[in-house]
């Protein structure tokens, strides 16, 4: 799936509008969601704000460069390797845009799937990628000067594996991706990837609720990252997905072991939102927590 880091969590998503706290954290596991996200140094996920929002520069603010890589991973994601952005053909000719700023120069992936905007507000920025034919997936961060990977898939692609999930592509709604973990490796985790300067390591076993209830989901996604509505709480993977109506929700993580703090996160018809994330704390208060203020 495309972006999730998004899917990875970048992929079809990278990636979500929402906001995001921050806990201090450990556990994981990486994952990618089917749009939007991979597993290099991203600036969207746990931690950061990820509801969508205006990507308008402050007054005197000369902005920041951003750049990273989009892959088209809508031929499955590999087996060993899934969050591995290597592993997947580079995605020529995405629209990569600061969602809501007209004002602000967009730019296009080039052969190698590479792209850079100059003079990004500095603070929690939307981008949004576009590209015909494929999901369109939004990714909040608060590091917009280390985007990373952000994995797409085709629309075909992601509708199948949107089925899976018992859901299918609905231009009303919108869905959005979401993971819990920690910033320490706790025992069990098995799946991590870069934030900004973070290594995010996904948690197994929690819960989500969420507030208004979504149209679809919470489902989980299994180890292979392929949605299984079986699950009742989130894999190894730590990752799942919601399919929503426009507007703003209140996430709330339960883990038997781990102190996850709730997320906000927003909705927008036919986007994928990547991702919506919580940095839970061990019961005796694990690492330091990762920076809450920001990012998606």
């Amino acid at each position: 799936m495309a972006g999730m880091r998004s899917f990875g969590l970048r992929w079809l998503g990278t990636l979500s509008l929402f906001l995001l706290s921050g806990c201090s954290s450990s556990s994981g596991g990486a994952a990618p969601s089917p749009d939007g996200g991979g597993s290099g140094g991203d600036g969207g996920g746990p931690g950061a704000d990820a509801s969508v929002v205006p990507s308008d520069a402050a007054a005197g603010d000369a902005g920041v460069t951003a750049s990273g890589v989009v892959v088209d991973t809508s031929a499955g994601f590999n087996s060993t390797s899934p969050y591995d952005e290597t592993k997947y053909p580079a995605l020529a000719g995405v629209e990569v845009c600061l969602y809501g700023n007209t004002a602000a120069p967009c730019a296009t992936t080039d052969a190698s799937g590479k792209y850079s905007i100059v003079g990004v507000p500095s603070g929690t920025v939307t981008f949004s990628y576009k590209k015909a034919g494929y999901q369109s997936v939004l990714y909040p961060t608060a590091y917009p000067g280390s985007l990373g990977a952000l994995f797409m898939l085709t629309t075909s692609a992601y509708s199948t594996w949107l089925a899976k999930a018992g859901a299918s592509i609905d231009p009303t709604k919108g869905e959005i991706l979401f993971g819990a973990g920690t910033t320490v490796a706790a025992p069990g985790a098995t799946l991590s990837e870069m934030f900004g300067p973070t290594t995010y390591y996904y948690a197994s076993g929690y819960t989500v609720a969420l507030s208004p209830a979504a149209a679809l989901g919470p489902v989980y996604f299994s180890p292979a990252v392929e949605p299984d509505p079986a699950l009742t709480s989130a894999s190894a993977a730590g990752t799942g997905l919601l399919q929503v109506l426009p507007g703003a929700y209140s996430l709330t993580f339960t883990d038997p072991m781990l102190t996850c703090p709730p997320a906000m996160a927003t909705g927008v018809a036919g986007y994928t939102v990547t991702y919506v994330g919580s940095i839970c704390s061990l019961p005796d208060g694990g690492a330091p927590a990762m920076d809450a203020g920001g990012g998606g």
